[in-house]
């Protein structure tokens, strides 16, 4: 089993970690550079590294309890006494058996009745994991059980939960530094936990749940090197403290290759994006709202550290908060609004960012934090300090040279 592990594991986060390095160097839009933020960086992936630690503290000899399962320790888990004893209590083990043609099934199972609510089906080729959350009784408890460990506070009688849906995921090697990532809900997905003698629906639990959706699913080729991708969350609400999250999905398409990204259909979902406080309004986010509520965006650079970045129809990102309601210190100020009509180019080094087409605003709150700029001006972004001695990214708009 742990030769395995070693060969089909280690050959499929090998040929991930190489197709992440091909399609490394995706170029930052200029919208970014603007606001002083870098690229995102990628993920690394040690094959051997994972295998070892793997064999050494999952699949090793003295975790065996016989039938092909492993007991997983508490201390994987956990970093203080109280911790080890719930993660005790919920008796995770890892049952391996070997499939027809070779591949190798590891679920997850907790409690007693080792429900097995997760498992992994491994082959050379590929790496998928399947998370069923009904009709687990006892998986559910389980996860009650855990529930303090994730801040779900409460007196000391058990707490409650409900689990229901189902979800998958997949890593597929398709040649040498060529893979392809999915994600999908199968089943729309609800859970929550509250504390003992606490309602599933009132404020002290926690509550997520998703729509069956596709979700993910993105190609990475190391050697073209080339990316595409498509993302499709359903509509997804979120309830934690006293904070609700409401987003009404998300969507996007598109494709990289060295010197171009083109994006299609970009979308916050068919309504405003809502975070509440106590029942009490806090937030509310609009992507292109008298726009169809979708866009499309290229950039392309011109392999000297230029890039053009442009939208149809554009970029209008609506943004209110009221920190009141949040119980947080406002900032200097905030962003309310940021539009994009027309293209931007930003040049190497990304010190400004020049307007080639249409215009760029920004509308904050205090409204003397924003900007306006037409074709032909440029915005540079600098370092500020208010007089608290709060620190802020300042804008200034000019002539470009």
């Amino acid at each position: 089993m742990r030769a395995h592990v070693d060969a089909d594991l280690g050959n499929v986060l090998g040929q991930t970690q190489g197709a992440l390095e091909g399609v490394t160097g995706l170029p930052v839009p200029a919208t970014f550079a603007l606001a002083g933020l870098g690229g995102v960086g990628l993920p690394s992936l040690d094959a051997s590294a994972t295998t070892a630690w793997l064999d050494a503290n999952v699949f090793s000899d003295a975790n065996a309890t016989g039938d092909g399962a492993f007991a997983l320790p508490a201390s994987l888990f956990c970093a203080d006494t109280e911790c080890e004893a719930r993660v005790a209590d919920a008796q995770p083990r890892v049952r391996v058996e070997q499939e027809d043609g070779g591949a190798m099934r590891f679920a997850i199972e907790l409690d007693g009745a080792h429900d097995e609510p997760l498992s992994f089906l491994l082959a050379h080729d590929s790496l998928a994991a399947e998370l069923d959350l009904d009709g687990a009784a006892a998986a559910t408890a389980a996860f009650a059980e855990l529930a303090p460990i994730f801040s779900v506070p409460g007196p000391d009688s058990a707490p409650t939960a409900m689990t229901q849906g189902a979800a998958s995921a997949r890593i597929a090697v398709l040649g040498d530094a060529h893979v392809q990532v999915s994600a999908s809900i199968d089943r729309a997905i609800m859970v929550a936990a509250a504390p003992g003698g606490t309602p599933l629906a009132g404020d002290g639990a926690v509550r997520f749940a998703s729509d069956a959706a596709p979700v993910l699913a993105i190609e990475l080729d190391g050697n073209a090197p080339k990316l595409t991708g498509q993302l499709a969350l359903g509509e997804t609400i979120a309830h934690v403290g006293s904070i609700d999250v409401d987003l009404a999905g998300a969507t996007a398409s598109g494709s990289w290759t060295p010197g171009a990204l083109t994006l299609a259909n970009v979308s916050l979902g068919g309504k405003t994006t809502t975070v509440e406080r106590g029942g009490a309004p806090a937030m509310t986010l609009d992507l292109d709202p008298l726009d169809g509520r979708a866009l499309a965006v290229t950039l392309a650079s011109d392999g000297a550290g230029t890039a053009t970045l442009a939208f149809t129809p554009r970029l209008d990102l609506e943004r209110w908060v009221d920190h009141a309601v949040l119980g947080d210190a406002p900032l200097v100020y905030d962003v309310t609004s940021l539009v994009v009509d027309g293209a931007l180019v930003a040049p190497a080094p990304q010190a400004s960012v020049r307007v080639q087409t249409g215009a760029l605003s920004a509308a904050t709150s205090p409204a003397s934090y924003g900007f306006d700029a037409t074709a032909g001006e440029c915005v540079t972004a600098s370092m500020g300090t208010d007089a608290s001695g709060a620190s802020f990214t300042r804008y200034a708009v000019a002539a470009c040279p």
